[in-house]
């Protein structure tokens, strides 16, 4: 089956992926749709099914697997794929335009990737986010007025400094930290609610500006989370870092995550109140969050999570996504607003299904 599937695949144009050749197709199997992408490493196929998982064709055939929580058959499942793509085949010979008109008018938009303006989202799901009624609209005015964060850099930095900004940004959520002594250092406070992989920043003279600057251009800290001043995942916690360009020093808040959005708005504030000098990181992406504004993704559900925004250009400045299920009503399981009316207000990607070779 490997070398019938090489067959076939050589009659449509490849795009290079990696300097890999790389297919992709749109199944339809019955009443549902099948996402399927095949990439070339040296001599072997590596595949994935959206309905039925991942899989390997090696050279020798007789080492086809499956693999993935789907259990992918490469006997029973293979075979249903070779006959898909023969199909596609067959139709974009007999009318190229017509198979692909008919693929992006008829491909399920659950399944598609496009963009929608954020004040349609907030209009259908109300504060989807939860968090414009979390915060008040002087905190909200406040944050979203930039005035209040145009200072950016220090001349002079040391350790206990950079504690005390940490102590500031802790004081600013202090619900958050019950236990929380308000009379404690900022040293102590970070040493207790940072992430504790420190790299020796704790250990140096915290009085001293040359200490602070040899454990930053130092080895120490390389692979530690020094800055991680609120726990939380790899896309969840929060960073208050600092980082040094011609021979001045930046604060940086930084956090883009929407569950995090409420406190690290409020440590804005706070810090800018106390009249630290500091930059806040995605800060317009956050403004979008609290004004309603802005663009929202739209992606498969089974690609939402920390990072879909990585499907969209930079310079769209998208932080946030959606599903297309999101816009159902989770006790009935019906649309709150029509299928049409969802795609209406859309805007999507083309579907590039592989073409047919020259």
């Amino acid at each position: 089956m490997n070398q019938e599937l090489k067959n076939l695949l050589s009659q449509f144009k490849p795009k290079i992926k990696h300097s890999d050749n790389y297919w992709k197709f749109y199944c339809r199997v019955g009443s549902k749709w099948d996402v399927v992408t095949i990439q070339e490493y040296q001599a072997d196929l590596h595949g994935h099914s959206s309905l039925r998982g991942s899989f390997s064709l090696l050279q020798d055939s007789a080492r086809a697997r499956g693999f993935g929580s789907s259990d992918f058959s490469v006997e029973d499942d293979l075979p249903i794929i070779l006959k898909s793509l023969k199909a596609i085949r067959d139709h974009q010979r007999q009318s190229p335009l017509e198979y692909f008109l008919n693929l992006n008018r008829n491909f399920p938009i659950q399944y598609r990737t496009g963009v929608i303006e954020r004040h349609h989202v907030d209009r259908i799901l109300g504060d989807w986010q939860d968090i414009r009624t979390q915060l008040s609209v002087e905190e909200i005015t406040y944050a979203t007025d930039r005035k209040h964060f145009m200072k950016e850099q220090l001349e002079k930095l040391t350790a206990n400094q950079y504690f005390q900004f940490c102590k500031v940004a802790y004081l600013a959520n202090q619900a958050r930290f019950p236990e929380m002594d308000e009379h404690d250092d900022g040293r102590a406070m970070y040493e207790r609610w940072a992430d504790g992989r420190h790299g020796g920043l704790v250990d140096i003279d915290g009085e001293s500006e040359e200490a602070l600057l040899k454990w930053y251009e130092g080895s120490a800290r390389q692979g530690c989370h020094p800055w991680e001043i609120y726990r939380g995942g790899n896309s969840t916690h929060i960073d208050l870092s600092i980082t040094r360009e011609y021979g001045k020093w930046t604060i940086r808040l930084t956090a883009l995550s929407v569950s995090r959005t409420v406190e690290t708005v409020r440590i804005a504030n706070t810090l800018a109140k106390h009249g630290v000098a500091f930059k806040w990181d995605h800060h317009d992406n956050i403004c979008d969050r609290l004004l309603g504004q802005g663009l929202v993704g739209i992606v498969p559900q089974d690609q939402l999570g920390g990072y879909a925004w990585h499907n969209f250009p930079q310079e769209w400045s998208i932080a946030d996504c959606v599903s297309v299920d999101w816009f159902r009503d989770p006790e009935t399981n019906k649309f709150v607003i029509p299928k049409h009316a969802i795609a209406r207000l859309s805007s999507w990607f083309p579907l590039e299904p592989s073409p047919l070779a020259s």
